[in-house]
């Protein structure tokens, strides 16, 4: 099951690395961080900033969460796709339902 691969540690993994890229700034990681313990939650706040940011923005996160957990991004994505043949809108909201708990 897809959700049980997904946990708190992998998103705090996440906003490190978007905020190491400047896709995220301090204020947006603290914000996310502070806005509750529910890490669907915070999983959620963070995919809807980024998907704002563009597809930029969106294939950073994607290939952050490749090289973070390559298990759960092989379940989502094509592992033989390159950076620019995904649809990082379309990945995003995959990315959004695994992480709020939803089927897509």
């Amino acid at each position: 099951d897809k959700i049980s691969l997904v946990s708190k540690e992998i998103l705090t993994q996440l906003l490190d690395a978007l905020l190491t890229n400047r896709v995220l700034n301090d204020s947006e990681k603290a914000s996310i961080e502070e806005r509750t313990t529910v890490t669907a939650d915070k999983a959620r706040d963070l995919i809807d900033r980024v998907r704002k940011k563009g597809d930029k923005a969106c294939e950073i996160m994607i290939e952050h969460l490749r090289t973070i957990d390559p298990t759960l991004s092989s379940e989502l994505f094509d592992p033989s796709a390159q950076p620019g043949e995904l649809n990082v809108f379309v990945s995003c909201d995959r990315i959004k339902c695994v992480f709020v708990n939803f089927c897509c």
